[in-house]
């Protein structure tokens, strides 16, 4: 994607704008904050687009662009990270938060498109969280299973995040 780079990068020089891609924005709390910083603190000329699934957030975040007058510089796509195309590659992306496995597909999709800055903020991983509970929810079944053994401790049975027990497998084999 040689072409996709050298593309960006004359564009970026002819215009001297800096593009900004927030990929799961949200509520677009930060991306608003990313372009405060940049475009009115420290005077660059942006094109900021923010992504996300939730087509209610998006549409809330370019009313607001429109009443604080700056939709000329920030837009919101509902869209999917990983199947996200954009017109220009962007210079900057961020993935602050973004949930679940966003943040690896706007890793990817940075590096996809040649990015030249990469900024993210991993999240809750509430996927990694379902996964231990019901692991340990399973164990606690076997555990109480008539005929079995409760001879092991709480550690080994319960098995959290880190430990030697078995339920860690299941989260860090993802």
């Amino acid at each position: 994607s040689s072409s996709s780079s050298s593309d960006r990068s004359s564009s970026s020089d002819s215009s001297s704008t800096v593009h900004v891609l927030d990929c799961g924005c949200g509520s677009s709390h930060l991306t608003f904050g990313v372009l405060h910083y940049l475009h009115h603190v420290r005077g660059l000329p942006l094109q900021l687009t923010g992504i996300d699934t939730n087509a209610a957030l998006m549409q809330r975040s370019n009313r607001y662009c429109a009443d604080l007058g700056i939709a000329d510089v920030a837009k919101f796509h509902t869209a999917a990270i990983r199947s996200y195309d954009p017109d220009m590659a962007p210079d900057i992306v961020l993935a602050l938060h973004a949930c679940d496995t966003a943040t690896d597909e706007a890793l990817a999709l940075g590096v996809r498109l040649g990015s030249g800055v990469i900024m993210s903020v991993p999240c809750c991983h509430k996927d990694l969280h379902r996964q231990h509970a019901a692991a340990t929810q399973q164990q606690r079944r076997v555990r109480r299973a008539p005929g079995s053994s409760s001879s092991g401790s709480d550690d080994e049975i319960d098995g959290g995040i880190g430990s030697a027990g078995s339920g860690s497998s299941s989260v860090s084999g993802e």
